[in-house]
Parts: C-alpha cells; sequence; structure tokens
C-alpha cells in the first residue's frame, strides 16, 4: 500500500484503490465474464507520470477466496498518440467549421449578387415586352439586358476561376499588360 501511493499519481489513486479493492474485484468479476480492466497513471522515477492499464481475470473463485490474474500493461505511448490523433481531428473539425461557414457567407452574398443582374435582366425584358413600338425605349432595355448579361457572365466566370484556383488546375501565366487599360 505505501509503494502503491508514491507510485500512483494522486490523480488517479482513489480509481486504483477502487479498481483493485478486494470488495470491488468480487463484484465486478462476477459482473463481467471475469474481467475487469481500468487505466491510471504511476509516477516515474524522474517525477513523470505514466499511463497504465491494469486487465484482471478471475481465475477461480469461490465465496471466499479468488484467485486472479493482473496484467499490468504501460499504455503512455498509445494515450499521447491518442491524444494527439484527437488534437488533429479537432484542429480539423474547426478547419472544416471555418471553411463550411466561409463557403455559406460566400453563398450566401453571391446569391444576392446573382440575383441583382437577372432582376434587372427580367424587368428590362417585360418593360421592352411591353414596349414594342418604341424603339428608343426598346434599345434602352436591349443596352441595360447586355450590360446586366455581361457582367453576370463576368460574375460566373470569377467563380470558376476561384474554383479552378482552390482545385490547382488553373495556370499562372505572366506577361506584361496595360494597367490602365485593365
Amino acid at each position: 500500500d505505501k509503494i502503491e501511493k508514491m507510485q500512483v499519481s494522486e490523480e488517479s489513486r482513489s480509481r486504483y484503490h477502487e479498481g483493485m479493492s478486494a470488495d470491488f474485484l468480487k463484484k465486478r468479476l462476477k459482473k463481467e465474464s471475469g474481467q475487469v480492466y481500468f487505466e491510471y497513471q504511476r509516477k516515474g522515477k524522474d517525477g513523470g507520470c505514466r499511463w497504465y492499464s491494469n486487465q484482471v481475470h478471475l481465475l477461480s473463485g469461490s465465496q471466499d477466496v479468488f484467485r486472479i490474474l493482473i496484467l499490468i500493461r504501460d499504455i503512455d505511448d498509445k494515450r499521447r498518440e491518442d491524444e494527439r490523433k484527437k488534437q488533429k481531428l479537432e484542429e480539423a473539425l474547426r478547419e472544416a467549421r471555418k471553411a463550411n461557414h466561409a463557403k455559406s457567407d460566400f453563398i450566401s452574398r453571391m446569391s444576392h449578387d446573382i440575383r441583382t443582374p437577372i432582376n434587372a435582366i427580367l424587368g428590362m425584358s417585360d418593360i421592352a415586352s411591353s414596349n414594342l413600338n418604341n424603339p428608343h425605349k426598346l434599345e434602352d432595355c436591349l443596352e441595360k439586358i447586355g450590360i446586366s448579361t455581361r457582367y453576370l457572365l463576368s460574375m460566373i466566370s470569377d467563380i470558376l476561376d476561384m474554383s479552378c484556383i482552390e482545385s490547382g488546375k488553373l495556370m499562372i501565366v505572366e506577361k506584361k499588360f496595360n494597367l490602365h487599360t485593365l
């Protein structure tokens, strides 16, 4: 008992004593098909803690006498690796949520930006249809339809370009251009 108190970490001490108490083992070994498993931390000679597991197997038992086998295993490397994997998964989940939020925000903004020229095209089409005998009004409507259509097409091209950039399919070409014209 004195050795256990020195070796088992304070955080794990109550769990360890509960798991290794005779009364607890008798009850649990009967209920759980002759096996009990628990994990705890022990202090090493260097003062650091390592994770261990105890697996207790019932070999034979009567009312008062139990024969058990205790398998003690150092699981520290596995626990630490599991913790690293868990942290990576949590980070990936945060990044996925962040990307999903950005995508939702993008779609929300784009749906508004796309509706504006479409509404202009539909509105100008209706006005043009009701003014077929007025060439000046008809020409004005067709010009506005053309402007809205080109704007919508350029926006869709930009979206497709962004998709190509994300997938690595867009090639970057360096060449001279006139900034003023652009």
